[in-house]
């Protein structure tokens, strides 16, 4: 998307007359204006059907002509971009077009959903407000609508988010803690919980209709959403430990391991883990040679979990065996 940077500009020493879609990205607007022409005429068209409609001239084959054509070609394109293209996407995915089980098997089927990231002030900050918030609108719909095809079209047993969750995660600092870019102070901790909350609605609200419909039917199903990307966290050295732990808190440990269908998937925050052996830019220290390093809060739990995942893998798949049993 093309920022508002080289939109035209208005001051107090030189202002001039901005066009009515002076607003919109370049790329839009050169677009527009390609079909502006055709428009008009499918406009043109229709208003003198109109007229010839309340002159009782009209018949069925005055509707054989270009405006009509442009009108119901302009409709089926909206139709497939807002509908069609979607609902063909996810049918094309669907377990039976490329399965084959036995009649007595249970298949397990896991969907992985990669960076939502809500689009939030961070992603263009340069975008004025009106559009800003037709952007988020726009965006939530279409990931709402897919997210409730997914689940009504293809019904998954497990869903698994994999990272970057919010776009500005990282950025809404919680109480007492000083954040990299001074343009984002004034958002804190109760705009993450509003995001959080925003992101709960699209996915969140969406699975539990349908887990409260499969816990009735006997089947057990999982959402998982605890893997953490550099949107959410930051990367490396630029970590902030709080903003780790309140997402932890809300979304769940980012080390795991977890046993889905029969497959052991063990999940790890590598955003926290790069941060080990990079130097401090105030001492040139390293993590992973110096002992003890100055960024050891970051890495250090992966390195723990990584330590145990063995032990810990063996008591995951005990404990799904015993539930199976």
């Amino acid at each position: 998307m093309s920022s508002y940077r080289n939109a035209p500009l208005s001051s107090g020493h030189d202002y001039r007359e901005l066009p009515a879609t002076s607003y919109l990205p370049r790329e839009i607007r050169h677009r527009f204006q390609h079909y502006l022409p055709y428009l008009r005429a499918a406009a043109q068209g229709a208003k003198k059907e109109l007229i010839r409609i309340q002159r009782g001239e009209w018949q069925w084959k005055s509707l054989l002509n270009i405006p009509t054509a442009l009108i119901l070609a302009w409709t089926l394109a909206l139709w497939w971009g807002e509908v069609g293209t979607f609902t063909s996407s996810v049918n094309r995915c669907d377990w039976h077009t490329w399965e084959r089980w036995p009649e007595s098997a249970s298949p397990h089927h896991i969907v992985l959903i990669a960076d939502p990231q809500l689009v939030d002030p961070h992603t263009y900050p340069g975008r004025p407000r009106p559009m800003s918030t037709i952007t988020r609108y726009h965006t939530d719909y279409y990931m709402r609508k897919s997210f409730t095809l997914v689940q009504n079209h293809l019904d998954p047993t497990t869903v698994f988010f994999l990272g970057d969750l919010f776009d500005g995660g990282r950025e809404w600092m919680p109480p007492g803690v000083a954040g990299s870019d001074p343009q984002w102070r004034r958002y804190g901790e109760d705009f993450w919980v509003k995001e959080y909350k925003r992101f709960g609605n699209i996915f969140f609200n969406r699975w539990l209709r349908r887990e409260f419909e499969g816990f009735r039917a006997g089947t057990h199903r999982k959402l998982l959403a605890s893997l953490p990307g550099n949107h959410d966290l930051g990367i490396g050295n630029g970590i902030k430990v709080p903003v780790r732990r309140r997402f932890n808190a809300f979304f769940g440990e980012g080390n795991r391991v977890d046993v889905i269908g029969n497959h052991t998937f063990v999940s790890l925050d590598t955003v926290s883990l790069s941060a080990k052996g990079q130097p401090d830019p105030a001492t040139g220290r390293e993590g992973a040679t110096d002992g003890e390093g100055y960024n050891e809060e970051i890495w250090g739990r992966v390195e723990d979990f990584l330590a145990t995942a063995k032990d810990t893998k063996i008591r995951a798949i005990g404990r799904a065996i015993r539930v199976q049993n």
